[in-house]
């Protein structure tokens, strides 16, 4: 899929810690034009 997960997790916060995700244009752009076709 288009969104990756970074290893990365939010720290010192009072709620429950996130995961970044990151988009990947390049993959979403790949994706889309499966679809279209």
């Amino acid at each position: 899929s288009y969104i990756i997960a970074l290893n990365e997790i939010e720290t010192n916060v009072s709620h429950r810690a996130a995961r970044y995700y990151r988009f990947d244009p390049k993959i979403y752009k790949k994706t889309q034009n499966k679809l279209i076709k």
